[in-house]
């Protein structure tokens, strides 16, 4: 006959049901501190970088330097004659300030329309010949090809693009050639639709074009690259080292309106 035995069972506690009911009531309220906590860090850090974009957006909306302070001789390049966008143009392109200039080469006699631009590039960068030519009537012939220059003086090798253009004017085929580069960030570059990102950090840009009527097609133009090249390294010579500092800088005033190629075909890409 087998016998047993009666123990008692070794266990835990049953714990005071007052003690369980204290314990789950105080348990949410702290995790509500602690997500109200983490709630208005992040609201606090979200609001101290807005802030910060918008010092920087306002530090940057005015041009670093007065366009016309710009040369007016540049090597064999002469200026001849001034004007400005259209209003609805340059509001359309982003200008905060803009130059239109014509510069006329002693040497040879070949006549350029240069336009320098600056303003928000979140709504410059989309403005180039390669949309703006073909949506005013004008069919590319050649290009678009992208360079790269060595300018003296300048630290950084200068990507432009360049391309021919072709309208029928009264019956007769008109040919423009265009050079255009953005300088962002320090770097000069025909293109930034890749570096729409850092258009928060960086958000100025200067908007260099330059375009002149020509007789024949041929690949190029070295007049032309020589006087984009003076205007380079005169403009990357004047900006600042923080350009946030020139936010006190007075808007520059624009130039005097007087009919040019730009303004006859009311284009500013």
């Amino acid at each position: 006959m087998t016998s047993l035995s009666v123990r008692p069972l070794i266990g835990s506690p049953i714990p005071d049901a007052r003690q369980v009911a204290a314990k789950s009531s105080g348990s949410p309220r702290i995790w509500m501190v602690v997500a109200c906590l983490l709630l208005s860090v992040s609201g606090g850090v979200r609001f101290w970088r807005e802030w910060q974009f918008r010092n920087l957006h306002a530090a940057t909306a005015v041009c670093p330097f007065r366009l016309e302070n710009l040369p007016k001789s540049l090597g064999s390049w002469r200026f001849v004659a001034a004007t400005q966008l259209d209003e609805e143009v340059a509001r359309i392109a982003g200008s905060s300030a803009h130059i239109v200039w014509e510069y006329l080469d002693e040497k040879g006699g070949e006549r350029v329309s240069v336009l320098v631009l600056y303003g928000p590039a979140a709504h410059v960068f989309s403005h180039t010949p390669d949309f703006c030519y073909p949506a005013n009537g004008y069919r590319l012939v050649m290009g678009p090809e992208d360079r790269e220059l060595s300018i003296p003086g300048v630290t950084t090798p200068v990507r432009c693009r360049w391309a021919i253009y072709s309208k029928r004017i009264g019956g007769i085929e008109r040919y423009t050639m265009a050079y255009y580069t953005f300088l962002h960030n320090g770097q000069w570059l025909p293109d930034l639709m890749s570096r729409w990102k850092s258009f928060r950090y960086h958000p100025g840009v200067f908007k260099l074009q330059l375009e002149r009527t020509i007789s024949g097609v041929s690949p190029g133009d070295p007049p032309t690259e020589a006087l984009l090249s003076e205007l380079v390294r005169e403009i990357s010579g004047r900006m600042p080292p923080d350009p946030i500092r020139e936010v006190n800088q007075e808007r520059p005033a624009q130039a005097a309106p007087s009919a040019t190629q730009v303004q006859r075909d009311g284009k500013s890409g």
